[in-house]
């Protein structure tokens, strides 16, 4: 398949290809080079179909990721198994593809570069059911993002073959383009996929609002209000009348929040896609502050950062 992995971190700032031959026979110290200092968690990064790990959406995302946390950022270029025409060969690519993968990341976990408990696999359309192919070749897999999770061979299909909730402890889904082209048939699966799930009306976006969700998570933020997605028309955006158990927040806070199922956010067209009438009020906030220790000390951290660009 041609697999090629690559690795960021904040002490190795700039992409680098990940010595598969070092990492599978002396591996020890190679990661003792290479391993961001704290440890703190790993992030895998999937394209989808008919793309490559050099797709500028990805560069932004791993960016955003270690702005947020001295993470160790993995990007898979699987290109040559995504390329077109023949999606449907790309499908079927990806069960190989996911072998694969699964087996690079068991070696990391046996060097105890990642631990599955703080892993994050997030991906793009067909990468998006390539993460959770991964993650049912792990075990107790943390978390995945699903970036609007490709619909063709998927949509009827049995749980087993698509991104599902049940494939890691936290699954959360950005839907921006589950609208048809054609009658029943569009580029993103409508049905359910995971515990929490955005839905937006503006196509092909949902990786820059995930994005823009990580670089702004208080200064604008990205709240959800409940919507079933077999309602033609959503909800009147009413931010202000959330409660902590009702409305939910996209983006790295989602996952203490309570609230569970499809949620509707409504955005600009532009930077910043959030709108501010749709933000939490301050007793949600305070809220959040309360919960534990641990993430007291995150949200210290993601208030020091204005945006994804600040230094």
């Amino acid at each position: 398949m041609g697999l090629h992995f690559y690795h960021r971190s904040r002490n190795h700032p700039n992409r680098t290809e990940v010595n598969l031959e070092e990492i599978y026979s002396s591996g020890d110290d190679y990661v003792r080079r290479w391993a961001a200092e704290s440890r703190g968690g790993c992030a895998v990064i999937f394209h989808g179909f008919a793309s490559s790990s050099s797709a500028s959406w990805i560069a932004d995302l791993e960016q955003a990721l270690l702005k947020l946390d001295d993470l160790d950022v993995f990007t898979v270029d699987w290109s040559r198994g995504a390329a077109g025409p023949n999606y449907f060969q790309a499908v079927a690519n990806t069960r190989v593809v996911a072998t694969l993968v699964a087996r690079f990341l068991r070696k990391l976990v046996e060097r105890k570069w990642c631990s599955t408990s703080n892993l994050h696999l997030i991906g793009q359309s067909l990468g998006a059911h390539l993460a959770s192919y991964v993650a049912t070749n792990l075990t107790n897999v943390a978390e995945i993002t699903g970036l609007d999770p490709a619909q063709p061979w998927f949509e009827n299909n049995a749980v087993e073959t698509h991104l599902d909730p049940s494939d890691a402890q936290f699954v959360q889904v950005v839907h921006t383009n589950v609208l048809p082209f054609w009658p029943s048939f569009g580029l993103g699966i409508s049905k359910p996929t995971g515990i929490v799930e955005w839905l937006a009306c503006s196509h092909l976006k949902a990786q820059e609002y995930y994005i823009d969700s990580l670089c702004r998570p208080f200064s604008c933020k990205y709240t959800g209000v409940p919507w079933e997605p077999s309602n033609k028309d959503p909800p009147e955006h009413r931010g202000q009348d959330c409660r902590v158990d009702s409305c939910q927040q996209m983006g790295l806070l989602s996952r203490f929040l309570p609230a569970r199922g499809s949620f509707y956010i409504s955005t600009n067209d532009s930077v910043p896609f959030c709108r501010k009438e749709g933000s939490y009020n301050e007793g949600v906030v305070d809220w959040l502050e309360s919960i534990t220790s641990i993430l007291l000390a995150q949200l210290t951290n993601l208030r020091r950062m204005n945006n994804c660009n600040s230094g």
